[in-house]
């Protein structure tokens, strides 16, 4: 059973698509936010679905906010469109645009020339309190629109509807490896999913042996399976993914390891303390996750482990991401750090 409940504002971006591909436009369209994959989704679609090919030589005007000024900006806002019913104006890099004469743009939000569009992708989470003060001015002309960012929990769901979207097969299985090991940078996600798709014929199914002779990723020795491991106490399993994982080149690996345990171990206190009066509906939600198949993996935990112990560990894993940063631990040697964090995790 996969989840469809889906962020506030990955309903909105849906939303804002939606119209723009139905021809219902906004004057005005402001992306902000520490996510960039969703800002340069908008600025694609904005760029190329809005006017047809022979309109955008004449009334498509993309510019950079470091190269351009708001009068700039304005005039081109505020004179007619050629040939056509709408004139587009996409300001790339809008955080860095000078906010001298930003009185224009006070003037020019109140009441937009209703044949321009003007696009914002400004790549910062904070605003500039100008910004802010004008964005929270309530039109239906203006969206704004704040790409926050996926946490590591929906990042399974997020693959499995982008394989979907792109019409291939993808099993929660893969899906939650692959989430394990590329994080939450969503265009280094989909970048690895691109390199999938090549490898898979339209309507395929994506499986493991594609995924490891693309990525690198092992089968047997990933941080999905350590988890597995650790949730069955199967010793002779867990020391061989440890050791391998500890021999692996990229520094990063640790963060990785530390930061999907957390999640792991954190999910699993959730399920110990609901698994007997939630339904499963409820519990799935509780523990952020998109399907009930990841349920076996804590209920084989749920075996292993006391309150008491998950408690324990999760507090070693707090204290092994600060010493994999340096912090009360000089000489950071990430291959004995991880021996150590979990044998110290099976002794808890």
């Amino acid at each position: 059973m996969a989840s469809t409940i889906k962020s506030d504002f990955i309903q909105q971006f849906e939303k804002i698509k939606f119209d723009i591909q139905t021809k219902n436009y906004a004057n005005i369209y402001f992306a902000y936010g520490k996510e960039a994959y969703f800002i340069d989704q908008l600025q694609h679609i904005i760029e190329n679905e809005i006017l047809d090919p022979a309109d955008k030589d004449f009334n498509l005007y993309i510019l950079y906010g470091k190269d351009t000024t708001i009068p700039d900006i304005i005039n081109i806002a505020e004179s007619y469109s050629f040939f056509g019913n709408y004139k587009v104006i996409s300001i790339r890099e809008a955080q860095e645009l000078s906010l001298a004469n930003f009185d224009l743009f006070e003037k020019y939000f109140q009441k937009p020339m209703s044949q321009s569009i003007l696009f914002f992708a400004y790549k910062d989470e904070k605003l500039n309190s100008k910004w802010q003060a004008l964005l929270n001015k309530k039109t239906s002309k203006v969206i704004k629109f704040n790409s926050k960012g996926l946490y590591n929990y929906q990042i399974p769901n997020f693959i499995e509807d982008f394989a979907k979207q792109r019409g291939y097969k993808i099993n929660p299985h893969i899906t939650k490896i692959l989430a394990d090991n590329l994080g939450t940078n969503l265009s280094v996600v989909t970048n690895e999913l691109e390199k999938l798709f090549i490898l898979v014929p339209s309507g395929g199914e994506i499986t493991m042996q594609i995924v490891e002779d693309l990525t690198g990723i092992n089968r047997q020795y990933n941080v999905y399976e350590l988890q597995n491991s650790l949730a069955q106490k199967d010793i002779k399993s867990i020391q061989n993914i440890t050791l391998y994982l500890a021999s692996s080149d990229e520094r990063s690996s640790l963060f990785i390891v530390i930061q999907n345990l957390f999640n792991f171990f954190t999910q699993l206190l959730i399920y110990k303390q609901n698994n007997k009066r939630k339904a499963e509906a409820e519990l799935l939600k509780l523990m952020h996750l998109s399907h009930a198949f990841f349920l076996k993996q804590f209920q084989q935990a749920d075996k292993n482990y006391s309150i008491s112990s998950i408690i324990n560990i999760i507090s070693l894993l707090r204290e092994y991401d600060l010493k994999a940063k340096g912090v009360g631990n000089r000489s950071f040697e990430q291959q004995e750090l991880l021996k150590e964090l979990i044998v110290r995790i099976l002794k808890s």
